[in-house]
């Protein structure tokens, strides 16, 4: 494992900071107690120090003798000696040597150091430092920050990530690459890169063409449709307003789990859309296959986080793709077990279907199709739409509670306009300037009492104010429009579930409401399921109401039951005995999941509110946190610049 290790650290060719092996305190034979004893050692040559000092894995060494730096030039001349040989031995490897001299200090860095006093002794001890390369300035800016880049322990910290990317070529784009032969070419780090630049100054151009490249723009269609239209517009030729011409050319090379891959993405087509990197240095075109799944990446643009802000359903997608859910995967096992399911039932009733489907599924065909026309007709893209356009104009009115802060600011003023009583003992009533005092004392404290009742009168105005805000909002017409917006969408969303449950037993809409689902009177086989939030049933009794959901439904088929409407109960039983394999879908049958995302102000507190109730700023931040906190796959954002609350941010992704 050491090995594994060691050549992994040596092969680091990225660009950027990595892990350093330093030995922080070592003593040549200038230092008068070298040897510790061993008056032989004295005699150590600069070539046999350097050998036992490269032997034992440094990157740099600090020479620290007592009294003398008599040694330092020797050593360099006799390591760059050895780096410029045209054979050099086989035990050498590159090694920084660094001037020092052993000092004692407190509340700096802590840094390990052998105090070796014989050759074998060098390495001993040792810390890792962060930086790009072995500098006096490299060691200075590690010890500054050394909470972060300095490590006292024997295990190697530098290590790749399974997926990294690590170099983005741009060429023949619009305004970037432009120059024949000078392609745009940034190298990343494996771990973090930062693009910082004012607007205009290329940040999203990077983003998009990695996005592009790595054929992540499809997944905008259902998560961010308008992101998606812009990504279009941006992907067309210059001529239509795009950034393409017609030799655009974008690479992105991706390392992956110890081997390097080449994605292409060109205008017109061509060129191979994969490469790997054979042993001998060449690119060698293979099959891409599903690029989504084997190089996992997660790009986000600032329209693309606000519009996860206002759509939970965009960000439930970005929890089934991530390598903790994978829905893909549990889909195909679902429906592999879902067809199991259904073979055994199959043939516990013993029946053969092989060639009477057909028809069933041309008629479901069409059902599925008078399904679709009449989701036309019904205007739900409609209600959608009102319903978000609705929520944000109510969303970005002014909130109720600044009249609130204003009126307890106003009264906690009020409270602090008072004068402390006349200090009596002080004074001698035998002064005749007393009285005097006293008086201007006193006529001073009616009139700080009197601006404090005007204070209170005036909290009392904002309290009658915000009564007056509220009530001109209730009864606006605005006001209507909002909360028959609020209804519809709810209506929406509970009928999705209602929908699914009428077309598994092939019941047409608008039929057996009241066995089905009676919104006015409340009742209903899908009621108790469809009402769980209003009746505070527990999320984790839901399985248990979907279950009674199903069993009710099967009772009712086998005459078990009675239902609350006769022709109902009929066409239930007809279905079991002409149609039983819907009973199955029906046991199979398990509704879409539903995302609600809370965020926390203040995550010590455990307090979390819901995240349509938060600002512009606040909603960014939350999605930033989550997407900065789930997954391990690389991730590509590209950071709001406006409305972004950055305070909020920290403390739930940094601090936690």
């Amino acid at each position: 494992m050491g090995g594994v290790k060691k050549a992994m650290s040596e092969n680091w060719k990225s660009p950027g900071s990595k892990w350093w092996r330093f030995d922080f305190h070592a003593h040549t034979p200038k230092s008068d107690d070298y040897g510790r004893g061993e008056e032989s050692l004295k005699g150590v040559e600069p070539e046999e120090w350097l050998r036992k000092a490269m032997q034992s894995g440094l990157d740099c060494v600090v020479v620290t003798d007592h009294n003398s730096g008599g040694w330092i030039d020797a050593l360099q001349a006799k390591n760059n000696e050895l780096r410029d040989r045209g054979t050099q031995p086989d035990w050498y490897r590159e090694l920084t040597i660094i001037p020092g001299v052993e000092i004692t200090v407190d509340r700096l860095a802590k840094v390990a150091g052998s105090d070796a006093h014989k050759p074998d002794e060098i390495g001993r001890h040792f810390s890792w430092l962060k930086m790009s390369r072995p500098s006096i300035e490299g060691l200075r800016l590690a010890l500054l920050d050394h909470e972060f880049c300095v490590k006292n322990q024997t295990d190697n910290p530098n290590h790749l990530p399974d997926v990294f990317l690590s170099k983005l070529t741009i060429q023949a784009m619009h305004h970037c690459g432009r120059i024949s032969g000078q392609p745009f070419v940034t190298e990343f780090h494996p771990h973090f890169n930062a693009v910082i630049g004012g607007r205009g100054t290329g940040k999203s151009t990077l983003v998009e063409s990695i996005r592009i490249v790595s054929r992540r723009d499809q997944v905008l269609s259902f998560e961010a449709p308008r992101v998606k239209d812009e990504l279009d517009t941006f992907m067309k030729h210059s001529q239509n307003k795009g950034v393409m011409l017609d030799d655009t050319e974008i690479l992105l090379d991706i390392h992956r789990r110890g081997k390097d891959f080449r994605l292409r993405w060109r205008f017109d087509g061509q060129g191979a859309v994969l490469e790997e990197q054979t042993d001998s240095g060449c690119w060698q075109e293979i099959s891409p296959g599903d690029l989504n799944e084997r190089f996992p990446i997660s790009i986000f643009s600032q329209k693309q986080i606000n519009e996860l802000a206002s759509n939970p359903r965009g960000l439930l997608e970005v929890v089934d793709r991530s390598f903790e859910v994978n829905r893909a995967e549990w889909k195909s096992r679902w429906e592999s077990a879902k067809s199991r399911f259904l073979q055994l039932r199959e043939q516990r009733r013993e029946l053969c279907r092989q060639l009477s489907g057909e028809q069933q599924l041309r008629a479901k065909l069409r059902d599925f199709e008078s399904d679709l026309k009449q989701y036309e007709e019904k205007g739900h893209g409609e209600v959608l739409k009102q319903y978000q356009r609705r929520s944000q104009q109510k969303n970005g009115l002014p909130d109720h509670r600044i009249f609130d802060d204003l009126s307890a600011g106003i009264r906690e003023l009020g409270s602090q306009a008072e004068l402390s009583d006349f200090p009596a003992h002080l004074f001698d009533d035998q002064d005749e300037t007393t009285a005097e005092i006293r008086s201007i004392h006193e006529q001073t404290a009616q009139e700080v009492k009197n601006i404090s009742d005007e204070l209170g009168k005036l909290a009392e105005i904002v309290d009658a104010l915000k009564n007056r805000q509220t009530e001109r909002i209730t009864s606006s017409k605005w006001h209507q429009v909002v909360e028959a917006s609020i209804i519809a969408y709810d209506e929406l969303v509970m009928s999705t579930m209602e929908d699914e449950y009428r077309a598994l037993l092939n019941l047409d809409d608008g039929k057996f409401i009241s066995s089905v689902c009676d919104r006015e009177s409340r009742q209903g086989i899908l009621w108790p399921f469809l009402q769980w939030e209003e009746a505070k049933t527990p999320e984790s009794d839901l399985p248990q109401v979907i279950a009674s959901i199903k069993s009710e439904t099967s009772r009712i088929a086998n005459g078990q039951i009675a239902g609350n409407h006769g022709p109902f109960d009929n066409r239930l039983k007809r279905l079991l005995e002409t149609q039983p394999a819907i009973f199955d879908q029906l046991d199979a049958w398990w509704p879409e999941d539903m995302l609600r995302v809370k965020y926390s102000k203040d995550p010590s507190t455990g307090k979390f509110d819901d995240l349509g109730k938060g600002s512009a700023g606040q909603k960014a931040a939350a999605i930033m946190a989550f997407l900065l906190s789930h997954g391990s796959e690389p991730l590509v954002i590209d950071q709001p610049e406006d409305d972004l609350d950055n305070g909020l941010n920290k403390r739930m992704t940094l601090e936690v």
